[in-house]
């Protein structure tokens, strides 16, 4: 994700990568830990009419796969000893 392998969300001619959204959704709407992000998110959810949510979504689904990937990947390996 860091390499931009996800898609990037275009808001306002600023760019947010896949892993400053995951992030901002992680720490502040699943365990609002973070005031400022809170900030950040819900403003980001308003400038984008959700769309945000819908780009975090997909980002975490991408993720799920690469895991499976990861997972036939060390079993073919583990195999093979």
């Amino acid at each position: 994700m860091e390499k931009g392998g996800g898609f990037n969300l275009r808001v306002n001619n600023n760019t947010i990568k896949p892993e400053e959204n995951i992030d901002k959704w992680l720490n502040a709407y699943y365990f609002h830990s973070d005031k400022e992000k809170e900030e950040k998110l819900k403003q980001l959810q308003n400038s984008t009419k959700g769309y945000a949510k819908v780009f975090f979504l997909k980002e975490i689904i991408s993720l799920i796969e690469v895991i499976k990937d990861l997972n036939v990947i060390v079993q073919e390996v583990l195999s093979e000893s």
